[in-house]
């Protein structure tokens, strides 16, 4: 990721692989660094990718940047006495 960071600024588009970008977005979301994974995947959407495996995980990754970070699961006791996991689903708990 770092040394595509530092190619972008020295190399044209075009002498890299759109397949890298791809990579490089997939590597950076799941790294938490959901800004840079957006320029990398529009970078290799804008390529007019054919329409194999790697466009649908362009997609997926699109996917995972728009969507919002999962509330952390909290710990609760419901009325069975048993600890469970209690969830947020549309803004009610949910024990599961």
């Amino acid at each position: 990721m770092q040394l595509l960071e530092q190619a972008s600024g020295a190399a044209t588009f075009e002498s890299v692989s759109p397949e890298a970008y791809l990579l490089c977005a997939e590597r950076a979301i799941d790294s938490g660094r959901a800004d840079f994974a957006r320029v990398c995947v529009e970078q290799f959407l804008n390529t007019a990718p054919p329409k194999d495996q790697f466009l649908a995980r362009a997609y997926f990754v699109l996917g995972r940047i728009q969507v919002r970070p999962q509330r952390p699961l909290r710990r609760c006791v419901c009325s069975k006495r048993d600890a469970c996991t209690r969830r947020d689903v549309g803004g009610t708990a949910v024990c599961a």
